[in-house]
């Protein structure tokens, strides 16, 4: 059973409280995938939503990974800023985790932002559901700012419908798209549809 399926045990933690929750980052980049949480332990998730991650290993933040407080349920083409922070104030190289991620190409990489909810008693150690999922696409770094006085990186993500709006001067091959989106079927659906051939770069 996926982790985003809603079953009585979590219908019952969800009404009985209080809730043991976390974040989890997902990052999206050319020749790798990276994974965080604001958890202070070692967290290794299936999903079971068959997006290509399989069981994913997320780094832990603990209060270093500073999650957007509010995101609003929208249904609109129009880009929906969020932003999280990094605590930066101890960094001294690219060893340490957030350094480490600084070194990166993160800029109109993929992002993905989600909550997890955990097993009441486990210490946030066994997750029963993931919920308020948000895809996007890293379009900013500012590494000026602050949080309660702390220097903070400040990763800004734009919606991932932000894409659709996006001008592009280039396609993508058959690789491309099960590089990108291992498993869509879209573009075959999408033929199915129009009842027409689409004819894909080579």
């Amino acid at each position: 059973m996926s982790l985003i399926d809603v079953t009585p045990e979590i219908e019952a933690t969800l009404k009985q409280g209080p809730l043991e929750t976390g974040t989890i980052i997902d990052l999206f980049l050319d020749n790798e995938m990276l994974h965080y949480s604001d958890l202070f332990h070692d967290l290794s998730i299936d999903d079971g939503t068959g997006d290509g991650l399989g069981l994913a290993a997320y780094v832990p933040m603990g209060s270093r990974l500073i999650p957007p407080e509010k995101i609003a349920e929208t249904q609109s083409l129009n880009t929906q800023g969020i932003s999280l922070f990094l605590d930066s104030s101890r960094i001294s190289d690219d060893q340490d985790v957030v350094g480490a991620l600084i070194k990166k190409q993160l800029i109109q990489r993929r992002a993905r932002i989600r909550s997890v909810l955990f097993r009441p008693g486990t210490n946030r150690t066994e997750p029963i559901w993931i919920f308020n999922i948000r895809d996007g696409v890293v379009d900013g770094l500012d590494d000026s700012t602050s949080v309660d006085g702390v220097a903070a990186l400040e990763v800004r993500i734009a919606s991932g419908s932000f894409a659709y709006n996006e001008r592009r001067n280039f396609s993508y091959s058959p690789a491309d798209q099960a590089d990108l989106q291992p498993g869509d079927t879209g573009f075959s659906k999408m033929a199915q549809l129009i009842d027409i051939k689409l004819d894909w770069k080579s």
